[in-house]
């Protein structure tokens, strides 16, 4: 997954807002937290998240966790349960889709293609075609990395020049 794209993310924050505002329920933005992998997440209110493997003896207070379909109370040892069953299918899912996308992936590699639509640096669209203008600079970034100037050196002398990105 590309990290820069946050459409699945501002989707459920949307719906975590909507749940909340039907609730009468405030929600403290200071609560509310990007993790490393750019997924969003509401946090207990400790500033921790919390997930059910992580409060495997219960939690320290009561919450009650709510979602579209259910709410589960943090205290109830059933709901815990079933909440537990449900992590463990959505990280089957996740694990599946992880799978599958590995496994187109590797089919792209195997009929040539790039592993991203996303257009590189050096190539065309299709990825396959050098632009020989952007490869002189690709070379250029190399030999002075191996010179010993600094990726940062490198990149500002780049922007000074107002050097195009891929995405230019």
């Amino acid at each position: 997954m590309n990290d820069d794209d946050q459409t699945g993310v501002g989707r459920q924050e949307r719906i975590c807002t909507d749940i909340a505002q039907r609730l009468g329920v405030t929600v403290d933005q200071r609560l509310v937290f990007v993790d490393k992998t750019g997924r969003r997440g509401s946090a207990t209110g400790s500033g921790r998240g919390a997930t059910p493997c992580s409060m495997p003896r219960g939690p320290k207070t009561s919450a009650t966790l709510h979602g579209q379909a259910n709410q589960r109370d943090l205290a109830d040892p059933d709901d815990r349960f079933f909440l537990r069953i449900e992590d463990a299918h959505a990280c089957r899912s996740s694990d599946d889709t992880s799978r599958r996308l590995k496994d187109a992936l590797t089919d792209r590699a195997q009929d040539g293609k790039p592993h991203t639509r996303k257009r590189r640096y050096g190539y065309d669209r299709s990825g396959t075609a050098i632009i020989a203008a952007e490869a002189e600079i690709v070379r250029e970034i190399f030999s002075r990395h191996l010179d010993g100037e600094t990726t940062t050196a490198i990149a500002v002398d780049l922007d000074r020049r107002e050097e195009p990105t891929a995405l230019a």
